[in-house]
Formats: C-alpha cells, structure tokens, sequence
C-alpha cells in the first residue's frame, strides 16, 4: 500500500513539475521569438550547455536510482501530454497539427522510457 502511495504521490509531482515547465517553454518561446532570432549564437551555447547537463544529471540517476528517473519521466511524458490537449486550438491549421502529433510521440516514447526505467533494478558499479 505503501508503495502504491508514494507511486501516487511521485507521478502526480512529477505531472506538475512536466505541466509547469511545458507551460513556461511555450510561453518562452511564443513571447520572445524575436530575441531567440536576434542572439542565436548565444541562445546556442546556453542550449547546448543545457543539455549536456541535463544529459549527464539524467544519464547518472537513469543508472543509479532507475525508479525515480522512471517516475520523473512519467511526470514530464504526462505534463507533456496535459500541454499537448490544453493548448490545441480549436480552429488549427496544418502547423499545429503536426505539433500535436510530435507532442504525443514524445508522449509515447516517454512513457515507455519511463515505464521501462521504472521497472528494472540499478546498477552497481564494482568495488574499488
């Protein structure tokens, strides 16, 4: 029962941190388009640097402590899923459309990610 709680209470973070920082990019971007175009060198190197840390922090917890990578994925893959429903307009064009398709890819193959890294033990490196 236990188990099943924390369960609960670790995707249900982990969906507002997804639903909090899905809405926060997307207001970024569609506020600001014309800074991120005007500094494209500089909105390069900060991505960049952004993602070899986030890729790093992931690639070490995704081995270490693979339940908790798995419900943070869960989170962010329902977040993503929950800003995919809560922002397609009514009248779309083909644009949107195929934002909201990349939007549920994403979704899917997170939730195996995270579903999959849920359900495996971690790895132990070897004694010194």
């Amino acid at each position: 029962m236990l188990r099943k709680l924390v369960l609960v209470i670790s995707g249900a973070v982990g969906a507002v941190i997804g639903v909090g920082s899905m809405w926060v990019f997307h207001y970024i971007l569609d506020a600001n388009p014309a800074f991120i175009t005007a500094h494209r060198v500089l909105c390069g190197f900060v991505g960049v640097g952004a993602l070899l840390v986030i890729g790093q922090t992931a690639f070490s917890l995704r081995n270490e402590k693979p339940r908790i990578y798995g419900l943070f994925v869960i989170g962010i893959a329902a977040g993503l899923f929950v800003q995919a429903i809560a922002l397609f307009p009514t009248n779309c064009l083909d644009d949107c459309q195929t934002d909201f398709t990349l939007k549920l890819a994403t979704f899917l193959i997170l939730i195996v990610d995270g579903y999959s890294s849920y359900s495996r033990k971690a790895t132990v490196a070897p004694p010194k």
